[in-house]
């Protein structure tokens, strides 16, 4: 995971602590209901069936799940499908990563990234970077990428995490984090 996070890091220019920051702090939080991501599961498998039956309407339709859950953070870094749908659509309009947008309306897109998010760490990892940036722009932090201040680490980690008070205190508790980070991948740079 560490070359992951180092290759990440190089290539989109950003700080690797910033990164390493958001996934260790979701991971070692692990706040995970692993009942929200099998609500949404269930979703995703009754939109599949009532897909199906629409196509071939035999018999009743497939009755929808008593509490719908669409989406829900996942995998080890934590992150809603939508979320990793428009961080990536931000970076494709923006230039940073090839590809066509993809819509994050469709329930099918949403299935297949939440999927995605949640079954392959990797996968999982490589999108913080891009939620960072699409965090950035969103909270007006323009500065290049290597010389975040305290503040703008702040804003970007809170982002991250949402918004509201409760967001702003992730951002400062998690700059501690990137603190430790930095710290130990500076004496590696060095």
């Amino acid at each position: 995971m560490d070359g992951l996070i180092t290759g990440l890091a190089r290539s989109l220019r950003m700080r690797k602590a910033l990164i390493q920051a958001a996934v260790f702090w979701e991971y070692q939080a692990d706040r995970t209901d692993p009942g929200v991501d099998l609500l949404v599961a269930t979703y995703f498998t009754w939109r599949e069936q009532h897909e199906a039956w629409e196509r071939h309407p035999v018999g009743d339709p497939p009755v929808p799940p008593l509490v719908i859950r669409e989406d829900s953070s996942t995998g080890v870094a934590q992150i809603f499908a939508r979320t990793a749908i428009e961080a990536r659509n931000h970076c494709v309009a923006a230039g940073v990563v090839p590809g066509a947008p993809l819509d994050p309306d469709d329930w099918h897109v949403r299935r297949d990234v939440w999927t995605r998010l949640r079954n392959d760490d990797d996968h999982n990892v490589s999108t913080v970077p891009l939620v960072h940036l699409h965090s950035a722009a969103r909270v007006g932090v323009t500065t290049d990428r290597l010389r975040y201040s305290d503040a703008d680490i702040i804003a970007v980690l809170a982002r991250y995490n949402g918004t509201g008070a409760e967001a702003q205190n992730y951002g400062r508790r998690a700059l501690d984090l990137h603190r430790i980070f930095e710290k130990y991948n500076a004496a590696q740079r060095s």
